[in-house]
């Protein structure tokens, strides 16, 4: 997990952004031999915190099966948009994936 205010201001700042429709992908490069860091950053504009957190964890859930396949040495923020809660499970992972993909930050391929 990616923590740390001057951490994510030299992402937000730095970072190269990547992604499609339904999310975005910013990265910038860390600590070479580190495993990857991961945040999922939701703002406001989502809605309340009730909101807000569900996409969070709907995010994170997606996420779980693909972080073994990151590339070490990178900070990542994951931005979903709202119509990536509204994808059924097993899409949400394809987009994801394919964001990730797009952004350079997976390792492995795996199967769509």
């Amino acid at each position: 997990m990616l923590a740390g205010h001057t951490r994510f201001e030299r992402l937000f700042a730095r970072g190269e952004y990547a992604g499609e429709r339904s999310l975005g992908i910013l990265r910038v490069s860390g600590e070479e031999a580190r495993p990857s860091r991961v945040a999922v950053c939701v703002s406001k504009k989502h809605g309340r915190p009730v909101q807000r957190n569900r996409l969070k964890r709907i995010t994170r859930e997606a996420l779980d099966p693909i972080v073994p396949l990151l590339l070490p040495g990178f900070w990542i923020a994951i931005l979903p948009r709202r119509d990536f809660a509204e994808a059924p499970p097993g899409e949400r992972s394809r987009r994801l994936r394919r964001a990730l993909d797009r952004a350079g930050l997976l390792g492995q391929k795996m199967k769509p």
